[in-house]
């Protein structure tokens, strides 16, 4: 049960609260006023949507490059060399490095100088 004066403190921080909340909206209306604030706002706004295309931009590039490999890998699947190479008793780099060359003939430069990065979960995994 609300007591009266519980009703009467809420009614006071309820005019409290709407009182700055105007004071601060017409202080925010001055400051709109001013050109610079309005440049500041507009780069700002610029800034953020530039950020999201760039997030969808990474989102659709991933997705595409995701059906690439699904795509290779399917095509290569079956051909008997990639099978060999892929269950070949040597380590992941010189079938990479194999299996691009059979994919990729002369486009192909190899890995020896871009490292492949740590997969860090995998790395945690490990005994």
């Amino acid at each position: 049960m609300i007591t009266r004066r519980q009703e009467t403190s809420n009614s006071t921080l309820r005019r409290l609260v709407q009182g700055v909340g105007t004071h601060l909206v017409e202080q925010l209306e001055d400051k709109l006023k001013e050109p610079e604030t309005l440049q500041l706002l507009v780069h700002a706004y610029t800034q953020l949507c530039s950020t999201e295309l760039k997030v969808e931009r990474l989102k659709l590039d991933r997705a595409r490059q995701e059906r690439d490999t699904g795509r290779c890998y399917l095509k290569f699947y079956h051909q008997q060399e990639a099978r060999t190479i892929a269950e070949a008793d040597f380590d992941n780099s010189e079938k990479i490095n194999q299996l691009g060359q059979l994919i990729f003939a002369d486009l192909w430069d190899g890995i020896e100088d871009a490292p492949l990065p740590i997969n860090t979960a995998a790395a945690q995994d490990a005994p």
